[in-house]
């Protein structure tokens, strides 16, 4: 038992620490199983890469039963190129609910490499044998969410239909920032001065040494030295955290820049002046703001799809509120307020008239109609919720007229059954609105700090047609992120010193490290 215990242990680390398969060759870890399990005999590498694929088998054919079960799921997927092969892989992302612990949960599929043109047609090819090969009915996949290319869309809509394709609303968010900096140029250039001026230090040697030097001597003796942040435009946020860190350290820089000794061939950047950080200090009170929603709407353990429409709200208001010092800082204010109004709110995307995240909106209890600003979106969304709850009524009751009929003799309380059935669809107050769902709708709502799912198992029995249409759409994640996240785990087993490693063995890496911890005991 101790010995298929250590050796599970090593499969963990191996999948969830992303250890290479050689770690059981390695001197040190070999020591260490030798104190803590002297009669334990370390497999060697191929005994175990033999264990891991019986895991994989194990846990993924658990998998597949458990997910062919599910009835609502939401997906993820994302394409990305690793560098050292230049090989493409895709990923998918699988998002459910326990209704055991009542929580999000979700998974990885892995990997799966793409040996053609990433075009439309082909990628949608790619994500129904995945699909096949995880028994995953499409009728299942009630969303799907990926980034804003053109092809990866056109997969999505080919295989589950245009309406259940959602654009991944980081990457909306991120493009509101990238197209307010490209239309305020006066912005552009003073990004431009810094990005050289971190660019610099973090290549002279002599710079960073004497930043540290000026930190050291003005530090207090629980604080640490501070490193200048380079900017990325293709990671989120890396904007706000470059010039978050350079005004911290804005005054010592151009100390250190004012001291050097500047060669004939020196290419010390200009410094910044007062007005530059004056603007600076601007722009990060605009972004911080922004960080603060990519952060919280990237989450996968908790309902995120029904915060959009109110996250967007409050971040307006917000930003409207910002008193802004001045004019290129304002420019880049008003530029920001207009993106987020043509993204957001513009005629051909508005998010309220988005069924997904206008039914997940009205159906959570802690915001329902608070953050909508158009009546009509509020009474489309109620209209497709009262809908979907006569469907499922209808059916349901279909269900119980077949159980009837097998049973059916004649009974003089047949009639008070049909009444009965016929009264339960046709409980519609004035303005075709169940009742169930207008009691829920003028309920007040519960305060922001609480779990949805907690609420809705304490309400299921109150509004039990509200509540599985709440669950349907609960599932959904508001970003792709999770997919994002899947090739941060992918870098790191498809690495320069494990490049030859074969897509299949990496997928499966990624599928065990995915798995919740119970089914490793």
């Amino acid at each position: 038992m101790l010995a298929f215990k250590i050796t599970n242990g090593i499969l963990y680390m191996i999948a969830i620490d992303k250890q290479p398969f050689s770690m059981v060759k390695d001197d040190g870890f070999r020591k260490f199983l030798s104190i803590v399990a002297p009669l334990y005999t370390v497999p060697c590498r191929k005994t175990i890469t033999k264990r891991l694929d019986e895991k994989y088998e194990l846990l993924s054919s658990k998998i597949r039963t458990m997910l062919s079960k599910i009835d609502h799921l939401c997906l993820t997927t994302d394409i990305w190129t690793e560098p050292f092969n230049t090989r493409s892989y895709i990923s998918i992302t699988v998002h459910y609910i326990n209704f055991k612990i009542m929580q999000l949960e979700n998974l990885s599929l892995g990997i799966k490499e793409l040996e053609e043109s990433h075009d439309g047609n082909y990628i949608s090819k790619i994500i129904s044998e995945i699909l096949d090969e995880w028994h995953i009915q499409i009728n299942s996949v009630v969303a799907v969410i990926t980034d804003n290319a053109s092809n990866i869309k056109k997969a999505v809509r080919d295989t589950f239909g245009r309406k259940r394709h959602i654009p991944c609303f980081a990457h909306t968010l991120n493009l509101v920032i990238q197209d307010a900096i490209a239309t305020t140029p006066e912005f552009q250039a003073i990004v431009k001065k810094v990005k050289s001026i971190v660019t610099y230090f973090k290549r002279s040697v002599k710079a960073t040494n004497a930043l540290n030097e000026l930190q050291t001597s003005n530090l207090e003796n629980d604080q640490n030295i501070l490193k200048l942040k380079q900017g990325c435009e293709t990671h989120w946020n890396s904007l706000f955290y470059m010039i978050k860190r350079f005004i911290q350290l804005a005054n010592l820089v151009n100390t250190v820049l004012l001291t050097l000794p500047r060669k004939k061939h020196d290419d010390i950047p200009e410094m910044t002046t007062h007005t530059d950080l004056q603007i600076l200090k601007d722009i990060c009170a605009i972004l911080r703001p922004v960080e603060r929603v990519i952060m919280e709407i990237s989450g996968e353990l908790y309902v995120t799809c029904s915060k959009i429409i109110p996250i967007i709200n409050c971040l307006i208001r917000t930003l409207e509120k910002l008193d802004i010092t001045h004019e290129i800082s304002e420019r880049f204010h008003k530029n920001v307020l207009l993106q987020l109004q043509n993204r957001f709110r513009g005629k051909d995307s508005n998010i309220e008239t988005n069924s997904f995240l206008s039914i997940s909106t009205l159906l959570d209890p802690r915001f329902k109609k608070l953050h909508f600003s158009s009546s009509l979106a509020v009474s489309t969304a109620i209209s497709k919720i009262s809908q979907l709850m006569k469907n499922n009524q209808i059916e349901t009751q279909c269900n119980v007229e077949e159980n009837i009929n097998i049973l059916r003799k004649e009974d003089l309380w047949n009639i008070h059954d049909e009444l009965i059935a016929s009264s339960s669809l046709n409980s519609d107050e004035p303005g075709g609105i169940p009742v169930e769902l207008r009691q829920f709708l003028n309920a007040n709502v519960v305060s922001r700090s609480e779990d949805p799912f907690k609420i809705w198992q304490k309400l299921k029995d109150v509004y039990p047609m509200v509540y599985e249409v709440a669950m349907k759409y609960f599932v959904i994640v508001g970003t792709s992120v999770p997919s994002e996240r899947l090739f941060s785990a992918a870098g790191i087993i498809i690495s320069m010193k494990r490049s030859r490693i074969k897509g299949k063995r990496a997928s499966q890496i990624i599928f065990l490290g995915s798995l919740p911890k119970r089914y490793w005991k």
